[in-house]
């Protein structure tokens, strides 16, 4: 596992309620990393050659705009690029959206990512996305769309909404992972699966994340967090990004998974039989969930 990228979660407040949220946002949720912690770790990226992208996202990091904005102009004096993931719920007036925009942009913003589709759009107009889309392109900051999807998932009327806006903008559609709320509302018969050994290996290697509890992470996609593949905190045994990479390379576990692959723990579970194994699954990353589960402690220890 290369890594060149990191991800950072803000906060876990969101203006909206999505059933496929994977992290169970409301507006009323108030977990929020510390300033000065996740301050003091951004610039230590001056010393680290391999880390080139920074993506913050949440929760809804517009909520914590000014935070924001300080933290990109961190990354970008220190020679780092960034993205930011946003529900767009701030985008519904055009002149607003060029200023804001145009704001961050001077503080660094290299790119800016969208996340709609069917969920989504029960909360956020179709127009203020458009907004998003159109400024961004006219300010070069390489706009793109992130849609979650489930089998009976229509992705024509999603660029129908968008209509032109969309014109040379790449579509991430990405099968939903039953995580944060999606586990609890989501049904199983509509998730888009696969067959289990056509995922034998890691597909989240080049890019590691910061929650905003402070906690360290191996890659970026949700499901991780419900295992016990932290490699520790900011607040504590992680102060910079150099920390963080060297927890990372160092875990025994992850040392199997980047030489061996997802077959290495097939194997072992199917040998001593302790766990029962799907035939499809919906990402590789459910591999992680199943063999790093918080409950399988005992069974590496032995």
């Amino acid at each position: 596992m290369n890594y060149s990228e990191m991800v950072v979660l803000i906060g876990n407040k969101c203006t909206a309620k999505c059933n496929i949220c994977c992290f169970d946002s409301t507006i009323e949720s108030n977990e929020l990393i510390n300033d000065e912690y996740i301050s003091n770790y951004l610039y230590s990226l001056k010393d680290s050659k391999e880390i080139q992208w920074v993506h913050f996202s949440g929760g809804e990091p517009f909520l914590y705009y000014n935070r924001l904005k300080k933290y990109i102009k961190i990354c970008s004096e220190n020679n780092k690029n960034t993205t930011v993931i946003t529900n767009g719920f701030w985008a519904n007036d055009f002149l607003d959206v060029l200023n804001i925009l145009t704001e961050l942009k001077i503080c660094g913003l290299k790119r800016i990512g969208v996340s709609f589709d069917e969920f989504h759009n029960e909360y956020i107009s179709c127009e203020n996305i458009k907004n998003i889309l159109i400024v961004a392109k006219r300010l070069n900051l390489y706009p793109s769309v992130q849609s979650v999807v489930l089998k009976n998932s229509k992705i024509g009327d999603l660029i129908d909404l968008l209509g032109d806006s969309i014109s040379n903008v790449p579509i991430n559609f990405m099968s939903c992972d039953k995580v944060g709320r999606a586990d609890n509302i989501v049904l199983e018969k509509d998730l888009i699966k696969r067959n289990m050994e056509q995922m034998p290996v890691c597909r989240k290697g080049h890019t590691f994340s910061v929650k905003y509890d402070g906690t360290v992470w191996p890659c970026c996609c949700p499901v991780v967090y419900s295992t016990s593949l932290s490699v520790g905190s900011i607040y504590y045994d992680i102060k910079t990004v150099a920390d963080a990479l060297k927890a990372i390379n160092d875990n025994k576990k992850l040392k199997i998974l980047r030489n061996k692959g997802f077959n290495y723990y097939i194997k072992l579970f199917k040998d001593y039989g302790c766990l029962s194994m799907p035939e499809m699954i919906t990402s590789s990353c459910e591999l992680c969930k199943l063999f790093f589960d918080i409950s399988n402690e005992n069974f590496y220890e032995k």
